[in-house]
């Protein structure tokens, strides 16, 4: 088997694992490994390969932890994706208890409740204004 082939090979192989695991660094190594695959193309001997391979890899994964560095995803971010799906819904709260919570069904399932600071501890129809963590954060209407 030529060389040129076991590099395609290998890159593939890392590509299919990177697209099991949805590891984006398989990805950035498969890339590495095309390099090898062409410079052995070129003609260029193994060792130039192995260093072609490795230097644009780990280049690609520093330059990509870099980049990740220089722009933070804010943790809010998440969290504000997930509260526009449900902030102004509206649900129902049969009863209160004494902590101000409450365990109701929305979309299915049961979520627990808290009421938003300062306001009654009424029941009847609230709406969603936040969530917090796996608890939704009402107010009544």
């Amino acid at each position: 088997m030529d060389i040129t082939t076991l590099w395609w090979i290998l890159a593939g192989i890392t590509v299919a694992a990177e697209l099991l695991t949805g590891t984006f660094y398989l990805l950035l190594i498969a890339i590495g490994m095309m390099f090898g695959a062409i410079t052995a193309g070129l003609g260029w001997p193994l060792p130039a390969q192995l260093i072609s391979a490795a230097v644009t890899g780990v280049g690609l994964m520093l330059g990509w932890r870099f980049w990740q560095i220089r722009h933070p995803r804010s943790a809010s971010t998440k969290v504000q994706t997930i509260d526009h799906l449900d902030t102004g819904e509206v649900l129902n709260v049969d009863v209160w208890s004494d902590t101000g919570s409450a365990r109701v069904s929305y979309r299915g399932t049961f979520w627990d409740v808290a009421l938003q600071q300062g306001k009654p501890k009424l029941p009847g129809l609230h709406r969603i204004v936040e969530i917090k963590g796996n608890r939704l954060i009402v107010t009544p209407i």
